[in-house]
């Protein structure tokens, strides 16, 4: 503004001198007066917007949009700079450094926010930006560099930290953690909800999965242990309410006398359901022998036009008119050719293809055939299973039957594809091989033993880790590992048996009776007219302790006589199950004890009394008695569950032959014995009483045959005890409705139903199973990590 008066003054003084030098023309007063408010106008145009650019600047600035603010603020100095044309302006100066001071503090606080993001976020990127912020702040307002110096040092150590944080960073160090995250994060939620909807069995095995990928998953440890305890709690209610009814009614059901017919009539239909060997697996195999060839005759005719022979009257003769896919893998061509001859006429083939019916031995056994390779030989009326085996015998070929076709190969092609697979083997198994250090001759004892091997295969112990690896096909693998663990592995597996005894006892209890009482000269005026409830009476121990007595009425009439009644009223229903599961792990045909019990020492014999009689000093007026009662002597007893077994194993037949005594003892109760002490020396006789313990013993000796991994049920111990009370006032008890009340009935049923279940598996010395194609039976398994 000082500016602008300057010169608006000196304009106006240019006006003046011009108007007196040339006051010959006055037109040019207004043009200049119009020039002097342009410029006047244009002046405060550039002001108001450098005002305004300055006022938002402070806007962002208190909103912390630091950079908006920078910008206005560069927008307000340039404007400033253009109100500046010669001489310097002070007001104008100082609007331009409180601008530059709004832009470093603008850049510090940016700075300080950029930090403080990279901070949270561990951004190298944004510290080193910060870092630059703060630079470009020194170098527009120097007055802040002290500070600024100290910010870029603190940012430079953080942004130190910030790296090492990404260089330990656990997606940088665990590999697939992000896939990892999302797969625990997918089975939890598919957990949750199955265990909402009852799928227990389901929802542990999604909590599994979650341990498998991070064993360390508090989520997953207390889910799996919420779905187990609800699994518990199920198989609980599932054997209180189903397994001890299910035995309570055999035990009812066994009592029953059964109904027989005195034989089957003529008219009985019996029902015999065949079973349908139509499966869809066995299709080919049913037209391979259901198709019937009239007629073969084969003069010098190669091998695949033999091939397509047989593959056209298979479409011919098939009723379906599909036939039946061959197809042809021979040795490379330029082998050797063959001519085979004609072969001898053979007892026919049975079902699976074997037996005779063209069962021909090649000119030459051990030649490779070729497409070349001819034959000659006549057939009649044989399947088409039977012809294509008489052509592979007679060509020294191999077939095999697969779902959809019949592959026809030299035995050098192999039918499988080849597989790789490891066998644990102790090098002193082979010490009558050479120890396997000759491969050549350790293939020799295979193939001595009818296992093939095809181009490719090969087989070679590693004495370093004691371990035979063998490359061959599927079905060779099988025989390989048969022939290792018969013949070179062999070992008698342990038996693993466990043993359950489960006793489910049952009481049922039922009364209503009435007792009434007319007393003479008995009078309790305590009592008159009142009725009595035994209410603190527990209903459970009532039957043992005889406190049915549910209500009392008496009443008092005249002086001394009185009436009174009493109901007693039952019914009660108590169920136990005991049950004891011992397990042993033994050898064969080694003896295995298991005790479960618990030494409890009884009295079992007593020493004679002895009772005598002895004067002092010798006054025979004095007598002085002396009594020495029974001396018990104890013996040890042992209390609870025991079990002994002699196992001896079918390895061939995968059974377990088992001599079994299971017993189960308790402590039933006292006996008492009254004994008399004769008359002795004039003393009168003494009667006292001796005791001794009555045990209860359930016990079986039996032997069995059990499959391996198959429970049996060795027996049942059985005991159904009822008794029945019916009392009633004469006359008065058959008065119909009005006579129950003169009527009292008890009942009372125990039933006792023991049975013991019987595991057997036999394992390996490492606990595994003996026979891998055997799953253990019965509840589900925990996966194992492989």
């Amino acid at each position: 503004m000082i500016r602008f008066h300057y010169k608006f003054a000196g304009l106006i003084g240019c006006l003046l001198a011009g108007a007196v030098v040339t006051a010959e023309a006055p037109d040019l007063v207004p043009l200049i007066r119009e020039d002097a408010n342009k410029v006047r106008s244009g002046y405060q145009e550039i002001e108001a917007k450098a005002i305004s650019f300055t006022r938002k600047g402070h806007d962002f600035f208190v909103k912390r949009q630091y950079k908006e603010a920078v910008d206005n603020y560069i927008e307000a100095i340039a404007a400033y700079k253009l109100l500046e044309v010669e001489e310097v302006n002070p007001v104008i100066k100082s609007r331009i450094d409180s601008c530059r001071e709004q832009i470093a503090k603008s850049y510090y606080h940016w700075a300080e926010k950029l930090a403080l993001d990279a901070d949270e976020a561990a951004s190298v990127s944004q510290f080193a930006e910060a870092i630059r912020l703060c630079r470009e702040a020194i170098l527009i307002y120097p007055e802040l560099k002290t500070q600024l110096d100290k910010k870029i040092v603190r940012y430079e150590q953080m942004m130190k930290s910030a790296s090492r944080k990404l260089e330990v960073e656990e997606s940088r160090l665990i590999k697939d953690k992000d896939e990892t995250d999302y797969n625990i994060q997918l089975f939890l939620r598919q957990a949750q909800l199955l265990a909402q909807t009852g799928q227990l069995l389901e929802a542990r095995r999604k909590f599994e999965q979650v341990l498998l990928l991070n064993p360390y998953r508090i989520e997953a440890i207390q889910g799996l242990r919420a779905v187990n305890i609800r699994i518990e709690q199920a198989a609980r209610v599932r054997r209180d309410k189903t397994t001890s009814m299910e035995r309570i009614t055999e035990v009812e059901w066994k009592w029953a006398s059964p109904i027989r017919p005195d034989s089957i009539g003529e008219k009985d239909d019996i029902n015999i359901n065949t079973v349908s060997k139509d499966l869809p697996d066995n299709k080919i195999q049913q037209k391979l022998r259901s198709i019937i060839i009239p007629r073969i005759d084969f003069e010098d005719v190669t091998i695949p036009t033999a091939i397509k022979y047989l593959r056209e009257q298979s479409k011919q003769l098939d009723p379906e008119g599909e036939g039946i896919n061959i197809f042809l893998r021979l040795a490379e061509a330029g082998t050797e050719g063959a001519t085979v001859a004609p072969a001898a006429p053979q007892p026919p083939l049975d079902d699976m293809g074997g037996g005779g019916g063209g069962e021909v031995q090649p000119a030459n056994p051990g030649q490779i055939s070729t497409p070349e390779t001819t034959l000659n030989f006549v057939l009649s009326n044989k399947t088409l299973q039977e012809s294509l085996y008489f052509l592979c015998r007679a060509a020294n070929l191999r077939m095999r039957v697969e779902k959809y076709a019949v592959v026809i190969a030299s035995h050098n092609i192999p039918l499988d594809d080849l597989e790789t697979r490891i066998f644990p083997l102790e090098q002193a198994a082979l010490s009558s091989i050479g120890g396997g250090d000759d491969p050549e001759q350790l293939k020799k004892y295979f193939m001595d033993r009818g296992i093939r091997f095809p181009e490719g295969a090969k087989i070679v112990f590693d004495p370093k880790i004691s371990r035979l690896i063998a490359t061959n096909t599927l079905e060779n693998l099988r025989e390989i590992e048969m022939r290792v663990t018969n013949e070179l592995n062999h070992s008698d597996p342990m038996v693993q048996i466990q043993a359950k005894f489960v006793e489910m006892t049952q009481n049922d209890l039922k009364e209503l009776g009435f007792n009434y009482a007319l007393e003479m000269g008995q009078n309790d005026p305590s009592h008159n007219g009142r009725l009595e409830f035994t209410a603190a009476t527990s209903m459970r121990n009532a039957s043992a302790h005889g406190d049915d007595n549910i209500l009392n009425f008496s009443r008092t009439f005249g002086n001394d006589d009185k009436f009174s009644m009493s109901v007693y009223a039952l019914d009660q229903a108590d169920n136990q199950n005991t049950i004891s599961s011992p397990r042993v792990t033994t050898m064969n045909m080694r003896l295995a004890t298991i005790n479960m019990v618990e030494d409890v020492y009884y009295p079992s014999d007593y020493s004679d009394p002895e009772q005598t009689v002895t004067s002092p000093s010798g006054d025979a007026n004095v007598s002085i008695r002396t009594y020495v009662g029974p001396s018990p002597t104890f013996t040890r007893y042992q209390l609870g569950v025991s079990l002994s077994i002699m196992p001896n194993v079918d390895i061939d037949q995968r059974t377990i032959t088992m001599d079994v005594s299971p017993m189960l003892r308790d402590f039933a109760g006292w006996t008492s014995y009254t004994y008399t002490l004769d008359q002795t020396e004039g003393l009168p006789p003494r009667v006292d009483v001796m005791k001794r313990p009555v045990f209860r013993e359930r016990n079986i000796r039996t032997r069995v045959t059990v499959y391996d991994g198959e429970t049996v049920i060795l027996g049942g111990v059985i005991k159904d005890a009822f008794e029945t009370v019916d009392d009633k006032i004469p006359i008065l008890g058959e008065i119909p409705i009005i006579g129950r009340f003169f009527t009292s009935q008890y009942t009372k049923s125990e039933k006792v139903n023991l049975l013991v279940f019987l595991s057997c598996r036999l394992v390996k010395p490492d606990g595994s199973p003996f026979f891998a194609d055997n799953p253990p039976k019965g509840l589900p398994t925990f996966p194992k990590e492989q």
